[in-house]
């Protein structure tokens, strides 16, 4: 599953444009005082303005899995990394056979960095922007985790993820490529202690041959 388009909303879209392509370095594709566009690998990013905007977003950003030691470097030259409960920086999945790190955007959306190793994925170009494959993950935050999941595949044609999990409060749809992380409202983000809530998001993906379009909120 190929998340090719995501759209956000944002309380300031200037400050959003100033982290995203100032400081991250992604290419600036479209703005307005409404919203911004930018390019995170295969994916069209948008933040849509909403002065009402509430809540955290997780997005996760896929990258080669040579690339985790630079990529932590490269961002903690620039900001802030959230450590984990053991106070490190870097958090094993073993079960997904996955390593990320995590950092919090201009609006404390948390963000992270995953490699995901049965990916095989490798860069032999130094890391930067340009080296991000594409947003990997985005957290949903419905009442009822399973019964939008189970939706999901039933009726989409959409897949479970084959590693897991697939609980009441906490699920995953999609595979390696891309993913919806489906975590119930009030339930914190790892690893933090900020709860996920619900907040609009969009999204555009190709799966199984075709392309759909999904909104959340």
């Amino acid at each position: 599953m190929k998340i090719t388009a995501l759209e956000i909303i944002s309380n300031d879209i200037n400050k959003a444009i100033h982290f995203y392509h100032e400081i991250l370095g992604f290419e600036l594709v479209a703005s307005s005082p409404e919203k911004a566009v930018v390019k995170i690998g295969h994916t069209l990013f948008t933040l849509k303005h909403d002065n009402q905007a509430k809540g955290v977003y997780h997005l996760a950003f896929d990258i080669a899995n040579n690339h985790l030691e630079e990529a932590l470097h490269w961002i903690a030259a620039k900001m802030p990394v959230v450590k984990d409960k053991d106070h490190n920086e870097i958090t094993g999945f073993p079960a997904w056979n996955a390593k990320s790190f995590y950092f919090y955007d201009q609006e404390d959306n948390l963000l992270e960095l995953i490699t995901r190793y049965d990916q095989h994925s490798h860069n032999s170009q130094p890391f930067d922007q340009h080296a991000i494959i594409g947003i990997n993950e985005v957290g949903i935050s419905p009442a009822a985790p399973l019964v939008l999941a189970e939706d999901l595949v039933s009726n989409h044609g959409l897949s479970w993820f084959a590693k897991g999990p697939k609980l009441e409060e906490f699920c995953v749809v999609g595979d390696e490529e891309g993913m919806f992380v489906i975590s119930r409202a009030g339930r914190n983000w790892y690893p933090t202690d900020k709860p996920a809530g619900h907040i609009p998001l969009r999204v555009l993906v190709q799966a199984n041959g075709k392309e759909s379009e999904f909104s959340f909120a």
